[in-house]
């Protein structure tokens, strides 16, 4: 009965799961080769009208028609939300056509190429505007599936400006980028990312705001040398930027967006004469240019320093190039017994287990003298069993008495029973929530470099096939052990109790038993840690597909990704395939093995004969067949016990991991009061061998100062706030804020006391309200105002007029919202925004909550100029009193800040006011202001700051 309750179960939970499966496959396959239209001398839109999804609230791109320039630069300019990524989307065929005609020169799906044909050369290179890696080394990366040729990967490395950190990295070319690129910088990953595009036969670029994520210096030498060089000859490429004045110089095609429609499109140098936008944004710049030509191959060279590394070479933001490939681990030999008592210890404590394991016995031996009362019961009639004890107790009673006691004792035994069963499952499900929420928290107290180094994959093979095995079959594995190990044990002490002699069979039969049990397992478990190793590869192809199937679609490299799963799939079923045959190896073996002892008891019942009465004799022939049975299932219970402990093994593992150390002095309830920062000394390293991502930093923040750091990618900017925030332990030194060391206040507070903007944004899926204020303390006008500071909707003088009693009744049609209301729904890491508006809800997010001191990271890399200029006045003015310390790639934003701060390999190198190090020509700061473009604006805005301050 348990089989067929077990085959049902598993028949209801296969089709539910087939049905979801055809829910998906019927869904809408990609419209992508239906909307585009093949031309050989057209690549662009036709009168096009595009959306993201059927609804009032996608947006949308309107009426467009751009004829884009062949083998040639075009770029895209406009406002941050116009539509730029939106346009590169539909160019691609992503998005739902509504009316109109997109034209592009070759549609070509890679599956339709003639077998055995090589390369991508009908497909369009696409790079996104957020990064996008595979988990695999820096020439996987780039090269992505193409014939390797050292001359052009050199090349392409050389362009990208990536050659100096292949040098500075221990691995080269095969240095693993971890899970994502989560190991690069995020100018890193961009890079590699635009490499990647470079490097393949395509012959159109689609390129989605590339340059924002490197410094001025790199972003022009990319420019230049990649953009605008040998490696985009004969090659058409269309590329969209918040950084005008460099992406114009030498564009032959610009068009101009706004909220979704096209203002002006032509060449630069005549939509320069007639549009207000571009020329706003490029009328400081362009002069500057002409008069600060950079000679690209000096600014470029790697600088030697003394011990001769490369300039910024081993400074890595983030862990980067000294990342080890960390395999997953695979236990060896049998389950520890440490795995059994921690596990037992969520139950309550081996004494529970023991309680648990007395009440089996218990309920057999109920259920055991069923069988002997039925006997007597029998036998109470016959002559020689009158002079027995039981039959003077059951004399004179009825068939009526024997059959209710019979029933009675059944009832007893199957209540009990179930009652064992009902509170084993009952501890399970509270034994699998505290198992669950344990590994939780130790993933998300984790320390940075466990995430650094783990795959997604792997974690979330814990979190679903390890925890549904604790969940579904361990308990019920547990159980059904326990209670057949006490079957056999009463049926042994049974059978050897009245034939004592059969103990001679049993002792040799049990190792028997025992030795093909100890062969079976040696095989059985290893090929099982095999498998649940081989899930996690899974996890990961598929979550990395569905993050980049824009950029696999762009590339027409669907079948190389479905051949990777395959392959991973198979790797994945060989060692259950070999599972099975196991299982059936065992099962054929213990089949003869019980075969014998029921052979054995038969032939010792035989002899016995004359001394066993027939109740008797038959219920030790019926336990003789349930022994055989019941060993049979022990040992693959056992077997199954011992496999899916592996699980808790793993679980085990990852619930053991360093966390975060925490703090343990609370501090006063207003701390911090004021907002000073002071670094002392401070020297920190990603892992224990790599070189310092910081190396004896000191500075000292007063209160309300607002502080720039600048400095090449990988010179140590990020490692600062990663500092401050304690996302990384640091070797020596010291963190003081507010008089206080850092390292002593506790996580939960000291991170509840800065605001912190990163540069890649995190948005969850819910609302605008629910991502800007999840625990509701804001209200409405507040929540509007922010977002009107930073510019995710118009202004409105309203704002100010609004009352608290007004609130409720305060709607947001007042307002020229870019969302209809706070309740319009953001999905999952901000999808269906783009990046600047996912970088500006952050911005808002960290706006509402009244802290002294802000660290943001780069959080207006992806807007657009005039929007990053309105938003730091907005900063400075709002934010007199708070201390902030602001990385920026670009100088404009921080040139009017109190103090400078220039990073390289680690290190300090100058620490003042802009105007000092701008007006001193042998500074860094200077060089870096001379190679943006635009040293004339930044002097003079840095002179004016400085002049107001004095």
């Amino acid at each position: 009965m348990d089989q067929i309750a077990s085959t049902v179960s598993l028949l209801i939970q296969s089709f539910i799961s087939l049905e979801r499966i055809q829910d998906y496959l019927n869904e809408p396959e990609t419209r992508k080769y239906e909307i585009l239209e093949q031309s050989n001398t057209k690549f662009g839109f036709e009168d096009a009208s595009m959306e993201w999804e059927a609804a009032e609230t996608s947006f949308k791109i309107k009426n467009i028609s751009i004829d884009f320039k062949l083998n040639s630069l075009n770029a895209i300019i406009g406002p941050t939300g116009s539509g730029k990524s939106s346009l590169l989307l539909g160019l691609l065929g992503e998005l739902n056509l509504l009316s109109g005609k997109i034209y592009v020169p070759t549609v070509e799906s890679r599956d339709d190429l003639e077998i055995g044909k090589d390369g991508m050369t009908n497909s369009m290179a696409y790079c996104s505007q957020t990064p996008w890696l595979i988990s695999g080394t820096i020439k996987d990366n780039v090269v992505f599936g193409e014939i390797f040729n050292k001359q052009k990967f050199d090349d392409v490395m050389k362009s990208c400006c990536l050659d100096k950190d292949i040098k500075a990295m221990t691995a080269g070319i095969r240095t693993d980028v971890g899970d994502g690129g989560f190991s690069l910088s995020g100018g890193q990953q961009q890079r590699i990312a635009l490499a990647r595009a470079i490097y393949s036969s395509s012959r159109y670029l689609i390129l989605d705001d590339c340059l924002s994520a490197v410094d001025p210096e790199t972003a022009l030498y990319i420019y230049e040398e990649c953009l605008c060089g040998p490696m985009m000859k004969g090659r058409t490429c269309i590329i969209t930027s918040h950084n005008i004045s460099l992406v114009t110089k030498r564009a032959d095609w610009l068009v101009i967006l706004d909220r979704g429609e096209v203002k002006s499109q032509g060449k630069p140098s005549d939509l320069i004469k007639s549009n207000e936008f571009l020329r706003e944004s490029i009328n400081n710049d362009s002069k500057n240019t002409t008069h600060n030509q950079i000679d690209l191959k000096k600014s470029t060279t790697s600088k030697k320093t003394k011990n001769g590394d490369p300039e910024g070479g081993n400074s890595q933001d983030e862990v980067c190039a000294e990342v080890e490939n960390f395999e997953e681990t695979k236990m060896e030999g049998s389950v520890k017994f440490s795995a059994y008592k921690w596990l037992a210890d969520y139950f309550g404590g081996l004494g529970v287990v023991f309680v648990f394991t007395s009440s089996s016995i218990l309920i057999h031996g109920i259920t055991l003298s069923q069988g002997f009362w039925l006997r007597y019961w029998l036998e109470t009639g016959s002559s020689g069993s009158k002079s027995t004890w039981l039959y003077r107790i059951v004399e004179g009673h009825s068939n009526i008495y024997f059959l209710l006691t019979y029933i009675i004792i059944g009832f007893v035994s199957s209540f009990l029973t179930s009652g064992k069963v009902w509170i084993a499952i009952i501890s399970g499900t509270n034994v699998t929530k505290k198992i669950f929420a344990k590994l939780l928290s130790s993933i998300l107290y984790a320390k940075l470099r466990f995430h650094n180094v783990t795959p997604t994959g792997r974690i979330m093979n814990r979190f679903s096939k390890d925890m549904d095995i604790i969940d579904q079959q361990l308990i019920p594995n547990f159980e059904g052990l326990s209670y057949s190990v006490v079957v056999c044990l009463w049926i042994i002490l049974l059978i050897g109790y009245v034939t004592p002699q059969f103990l001679l069979f049993a002792i040799p039969l049990c190792a028997l038993y025992y030795t093909v049990c100890t062969l079976y397992l040696r095989a059985s478990r290893e090929l099982k840690r095999i498998d649940n190793i081989n899930i996690s590869p899974i996890h990961q192809l598929f979550a990395e597909a569905i993050k980049g199937v824009t950029t696999i679609r762009a590339l027409a490299d669907e079948r190389r990704f479905i051949t990777q799963s395959l392959v991973a799939i198979d790797r994945s079923n060989a060692p259950f395939f070999y599972l099975n045959m196991a299982t059936e190896w065992i099962t054929y073996r213990v089949d003869i093995i019980g075969t014998l002892v029921l052979f054995s008891s038969s032939v010792m019942i035989i002899m016995k004969a004359s001394y066993l009465d027939a109740g008797l004799a038959g219920i030790l022939l019926s336990n003789a067949f349930s022994f055989t049975e019941t060993a049979q299932w022990i040992i693959k219970v056992f077997s199954s016990v011992e496999l899916l402990m592996s699980s808790v093994e793993r679980i085990k593992e990852y619930t053991d991991i360093p966390s975060e150390s925490n703090g343990y002095i609370s501090p006063p309830a207003n701390w911090p009061q004021t907002g000073d920062v002071e670094l002392k000394n401070l020297s920190l390293r990603y892992s224990p061998h790599s070189s310092k991502a910081l190396d004896n930093v000191s500075f000292k923040v007063k209160a309300g100062t607002k502080v720039g750091i600048v400095g090449r990618t990988g010179a140590g900017k990020s490692s600062i706030i990663a500092a401050i925030y304690r996302l990384s332990d640091w070797e020596n030194g010291t963190i003081i804020i507010d008089n206080k060391d850092i390292k002593h206040i506790p996580l939960k507070r000291l991170r509840n006391s800065i605001s912190c903007i990163p540069q890649d944004p995190t948005l969850f899926d819910g609302t605008v309200r629910s991502n800007l204020d999840p625990f509701d303390r804001y209200s409405d006008v507040q929540i509007y105002g922010v977002l009107s500071k930073v510019g995710l909707i118009e202004e409105c003088d309203e704002l100010s007029l609004i009352s608290e009693q007004e609130q409720p009744n305060f709607s947001s049609h007042k307002l020229r919202n870019r969302f209809i209301d706070l309740n319009t729904v953001v999905k999952s890491g901000g999808s269906n925004l783009s990046q600047g508006q996912r970088q500006l809800l952050c911005l808002a997010r960290s706006m509402l909550g009244a802290r002294n001191i802000m660290l943001i990271d780069e959080a207006t890399a992806s807007i657009d100029y005039i929007s990053d200029a309105k938003i730091q006045k907005t900063i400075r003015e709002t934010m007199k009193n708070t201390t902030i310390l602001t990385i920026a790639h670009r100088l404009r934003s921080v040139i009017d800040y109190d103090k400078i701060l220039v990073m390289e390999m680690g290190r300090v190198k100058e620490y003042d006011h802009p105007y000092t190090l701008i007006s001193d020509r042998n500074t860094i700061f200077y060089r870096l202001c001379r190679q943006s473009g635009e040293f004339e604006n930044l002097f003079e805005l840095a002179k004016v700051s400085f002049d107001n301050k004095r």
